[in-house]
């Protein structure tokens, strides 16, 4: 299965299995929190690769995003997703937070993969991957 999480002062806040089967690892089925972290100055949430097309979950996940009272809020996807995925901006889909798509694996050679990106809340890619190289955005 594969887990998510978001680490901070040392201590797991995240813990987050993926809720979406994909022919290469099993979803889970059971009951799990939330996956969100949130401070007054960043609210982070996580859908692992395909959770995005979880449209219950993606929805709940980004309304909280949306109304935090947080300074900033990110969505983050860690991926292993085909390059069909994302093609163009992804706009509606994550439209209202920063959103950070990680598709970093490098243990075989995939030329076709999605390229890892930020877009801005309006859902506009504002940085993504060339080849494997590390992507930064200053969002403050």
């Amino acid at each position: 299965m594969m887990r998510a999480q978001v680490v901070r002062n040392g201590a797991n806040r995240v813990d987050f299995l993926k809720t979406l089967g994909d022919g290469r690892s099993d979803p889970f089925q059971g009951r799990q929190d939330f996956p969100i972290y949130e401070e007054e100055s960043l609210a982070v949430g996580v859908l692992i690769c395909r959770d995005y097309e979880n449209n219950g979950l993606r929805a709940r996940v980004l309304e909280h995003l949306r109304s935090s009272r947080s300074t900033h809020s990110v969505l983050c996807v860690p991926a292993d997703m085909h390059g069909a995925y994302f093609e163009s901006d992804p706009g509606l889909t994550f439209a209202g937070t920063f959103v950070a798509l990680s598709n970093h694996r490098k243990t075989y050679k995939n030329p076709w993969r999605c390229r890892s990106f930020i877009a801005d809340a309006r859902g506009a890619k504002i940085c993504q991957q060339t080849d494997y190289e590390s992507i930064l955005v200053d969002i403050l």
